[in-house]
């Protein structure tokens, strides 16, 4: 089956798709070098995750995206940061669910804003659109207070955590925590189960 991981990050949901081949767009030239690293045997595309789904989703058995999240964090609205709503996580639920003829997936945080676009289902903290359905979902890992963890002598708990390790200290965009790609992942065992289910669905 082919993957579309879009908005790949370090490839947290990536780490035990095992068998098979990936495609992975990530804009930020840095993670992309890391994730290359990671996963030498994923073609890695450094450019606009949406444009290339828009353009060449066609060509992948299954897609997932985790877009940013920043606008629709309910810990960001916490804080009184409050940038405007970005719209491309629900256009490419629109896309998806509406042109693209795959298996899909996208990933992202429990919004502070009711939707209409009620979420498939929800792990944890993440919120997932999807056009396969879940019945049972078991219990995954978790990190106590992961969002305390974000100093270069904290971060290792992360990496710990998720079972990636690296030595790059890489920071995303104009956030200056250098735990703030490690939380952007989702933990390994969930992008397993959920492939996996996908697999099953698709049989």
């Amino acid at each position: 089956m082919e993957i579309l991981n879009l908005f790949a990050g370090i490839g947290g949901n990536r780490k035990f798709w095992v068998g098979h081949p990936v495609t992975a767009v990530e804009q930020d030239a840095k993670i992309a070098r890391l994730y290359q690293r990671l996963y030498p045997q994923d073609t890695v595309i450094v450019g606009d995750a949406q444009e290339y789904l828009e353009k060449m989703g066609y060509k992948y058995d299954y897609v997932w995206a985790s877009p940013p999240c920043q606008s629709h964090s309910r810990i960001n609205r916490s804080r009184r940061i409050k940038p405007p709503i970005d719209p491309m996580l629900h256009q490419i639920i629109h896309f998806l669910r509406e042109i693209y003829k795959g298996a899909w997936t996208v990933e992202n945080v429990r919004p502070y804003y009711k939707v209409d676009n009620l979420p498939t289902y929800v792990i944890d903290r993440h919120c997932f659109w999807s056009n396969h359905e879940i019945p049972l979902i078991p219990t995954f890992p978790k990190v106590k207070g992961l969002f305390g963890h974000s100093t270069l002598e904290t971060k290792h708990v992360l990496h710990d955590y998720l079972g990636i390790h690296f030595d790059d200290v890489i920071y995303c965009g104009q956030n200056h925590c250098p735990a703030q790609i490690l939380r952007n992942a989702v933990h390994p065992d969930i992008g397993k189960f959920i492939l996996e289910e996908v697999l099953k669905n698709i049989g």
